[in-house]
């Protein structure tokens, strides 16, 4: 039946599709999920209508290479950000990255977007000016994150306390902060309450105890908390007796340097059972008589961050003993120095729940200890009895090919996989890797430490139809064995390489493919510097940089960097 007259002129097509594709960009600013940018990209390419319409109503904006695209350029394109991410150079292991000034970027974006709420910085250096810019220009910002970042002052923090009345988060994660003082966080108003979240373990400065526990004092939202080193034992119990409302506690002092009043132990014991909320708990020293305080809160845990632990040999099986009480345990980081491969059967038995395992490299507490490095048997322990895992991070000496197909018979749905070996020594693990991309169908990202083959990198390339982040490290014979990668995985966004034989001629062959990459970085590899010039006239839509000081023309480039930018 045809509609009425009146109605047709009520819905007119296009105004119901404007308001559909509104609606939809919406729904994803909303859920916030990982991939949500993208799609959101993928929608601004169907017509010139829906690329006006993601202009217009774009709350988000993620700039994962701020080397790509200049900040006027993003100005033009979208008006009204409320949440901003800017990222700086990728990391890349065994290279001191050159941090990128962030100073311009804010400087147009305080213009351009007065009214942001959230801003997130990594690896960028965050100079005072750039501080007092963020403090003054953007009065509203609730959320300011500053992950890996150098340059942060004092007097730089004072100015975010002292003018962002609404900051409900302020996180310093893995920042470089030598500043002499902690008075900055004398700045916050007597009036300020809205604080949630508050991370400052990597200051190095000492706090004022007064003002920070009136901080936490006044804010009864305040659900994260990560202190540093000069924040001693009595004063953690002070704070989580008025904060028993905490779900992340990052605690780096469970420990004294001089023996405690019995009154303390009682204190710290007393505290640590009133934070029934407590979900996600980080640790870094710890002294064996005051471990037995978590463990009333052990049962709720869901995180644990034990990798950069401190504890002496003969203590090393409390970490063990803390992680085994954990039985909802989902995520688990470990360091591969204060761990022996028997204790990861411990963790695989009473931690079903497991779905993050990460044990990092790290250097041992003790030089003269009997270190055992950890073979492929704890891997198989956890993998065999922990069927919920879906990302893991492994540092060994040894493995082989059983246990990788292990890994991909006992884990299809992993979705993270990274095999760190101090030792290349032992059979070539072709055949392991190919199981790992061939069983795993969601696998996203891969770690490949090396003892592969160009078969190998066939594999990879045929399977890994959803490899987002790939790492390789003395893998391959050929130049053909990085083109079956880059012809094979298309969601591939982040390529590094290092210390393979792939040249210059599999990239000029691949260039296309280069352009759908976020970066390539190569290290140590077969690029010769006499190359580089053909390179960036044959690759025309990518920046082509050499980061080598020293350089002789005939001599192998020791830091390539590739990437796509926006003009």
């Amino acid at each position: 039946m045809d509609l009425p007259q009146s109605a047709a002129h009520t819905f007119p097509a296009q105004d119901f599709m404007d308001v559909f594709v509104e609606r939809l960009m919406s729904l994803m600013d909303s859920h916030r999920d990982r991939n949500s940018h993208r799609d959101r990209n993928s929608l601004s390419m169907v017509c010139k209508a829906w690329l006006r319409m993601d202009r217009e109503c774009r709350r988000q904006l993620l700039i994962a290479n701020c080397d790509a695209v200049i900040p006027q350029t993003v100005t033009r394109r979208f008006r009204h950000i409320r949440c901003l991410t800017i990222k700086g150079r990728p990391e890349v292991r065994f290279y001191m990255s050159r941090e990128e000034d962030c100073l311009r970027w804010i400087q147009a974006m305080t213009i351009a977007y007065p009214m942001l709420e959230e801003l997130c910085l990594k690896r960028m250096q965050v100079s005072y000016t750039a501080m007092c810019l963020i403090g003054e220009g953007w009065k509203n910002l609730r959320s300011l994150v500053l992950c890996r970042c150098s340059g942060i002052t004092n007097f730089g923090l004072s100015r975010i306390a002292e003018n962002c009345s609404d900051l409900k988060v302020l996180d310093l994660l893995d920042c470089e902060v030598p500043i002499p003082g902690g008075s900055w966080i004398t700045y916050f108003p007597g009036s300020y309450t809205s604080l949630e979240s508050l991370k400052i373990s990597c200051l190095t400065a000492e706090l004022p105890f007064d003002p920070l526990k009136c901080l936490v004092e006044r804010c009864p939202n305040m659900k994260s908390l990560w202190l540093n080193e000069s924040v001693s034992l009595e004063m953690i119990s002070v704070l989580l007796e008025k904060a028993p409302q905490l779900k992340d506690l990052g605690c780096p002092a469970l420990f004294t340097r001089c023996r405690a009043s019995p009154e303390v132990y009682s204190r710290i014991f007393g505290a640590f059972s009133g934070c029934r909320e407590l979900s996600c708990f980080w640790l870094l020293y710890v002294d064996p008589y005051f471990l037995p305080a978590v463990y009333p809160v052990c049962s709720g845990l869901t995180s644990l961050d034990l990798s950069q632990v401190a504890i002496q040999i003969s203590d090393r099986h409390l970490i063990i003993k803390l992680a085994s009480r954990c039985g909802k345990l989902r995520r688990l980081w470990l360091g591969s120095d204060c761990i022996e491969e028997s204790w990861l059967e411990v963790v695989a038995s009473s931690c079903k729940e497991l779905e993050d395992l990460r044990i990092f490299p790290g250097i041992p507490f003790d030089v003269l200890s009997d270190f055992r490095s950890l073979t492929e048997q704890g891997l198989v322990s956890v993998a065999v009895s922990c069927p919920k895992l879906k990302y893991i991070l492994y540092v060994c000496s040894r493995m082989s090919n059983e246990a990788l197909h292990t890994v991909a018979r006992s884990l299809p749905n992993l979705i993270g996989f990274r095999l760190c070996m101090n030792v290349l020594e032992g059979p070539q693990l072709d055949d392991g890797f190919g199981a790992i991309v061939e069983q795993c169908k969601d696998l996203k990202r891969l770690s490949v430490p090396g003892l592969i083959t160009d078969r190998a990198l066939q594999h990879i390339g045929t399977h890994g139809q959803k490899l987002e982040i790939l790492s390789l490290a003395f893998a391959g014979d050929s130049d053909s064995g990085l083109g079956y990668v880059l012809s094979g995985c298309l969601k591939l966004r982040k390529l590094k390489v290092r210390n393979c034989p792939f040249g210059s001629r599999v990239l000029a062959l691949n260039a296309r493919r280069l352009e759908a990459l976020r970066f390539l970085w190569m290290s140590n590899c077969g690029v010769r510097y006499g190359e580089c010039e053909g390179l960036k006239r044959e690759m025309m839509g990518l920046k082509v940089q050499v980061l080598d000081e020293d350089h002789e023309e005939e001599s192998n480039v020791a830091q390539l960097y590739i990437y796509r930018a926006v003009d």
